[in-house]
């Protein structure tokens, strides 16, 4: 008996199997002197990510920022938005993703390559005597 084994291969185009990822972010990532108080966290996405999930993730190796309102997408919904509360002289690492965490995801349900970013708010304003 002879067994003759033919190896198909599919001609897919590589964008059909292409990760989202985050293109651009604010803060920047390594930014310093970034404001305290109240800011807007950025992200920008390579594609439109499904809008009713979201994996806003905390490093070990920062602070983790507190959280206000609601998070928002763009109309386009490859922006994305929410407001937290930063204190000065801290640095604070926060990600799209992570390793157990994989909910921001194209709308064909492609999770975002995890990506995190690190930076520092100024040192609190000196008080003057009055």
């Amino acid at each position: 008996m002879i067994v003759r084994m033919t190896a198909l291969i599919a001609l897919v185009p590589a964008v059909a199997f292409a990760e989202p990822e985050l293109v651009s972010s604010w803060p920047k990532d390594g930014a310093k002197d970034v404001q305290p108080g109240e800011q807007t966290l950025v992200f920008v996405f390579s594609e439109a990510m499904a809008r009713d999930r979201m994996s806003v993730t905390v490093g070990d190796l920062g602070v983790a920022p507190d959280f206000v309102g609601p998070p928002e997408f763009s109309d386009d919904g490859r922006t994305f938005r929410i407001r937290m509360r930063l204190k000065p002289g801290l640095t604070y690492v926060v990600g799209a993703n992570g390793p157990n965490h994989t909910n921001f995801r194209s709308l064909s349900g492609e999770p975002a390559r995890p990506a995190a970013i690190r930076f520092t708010t100024a040192a609190a304003a000196p008080k003057t005597p009055l």
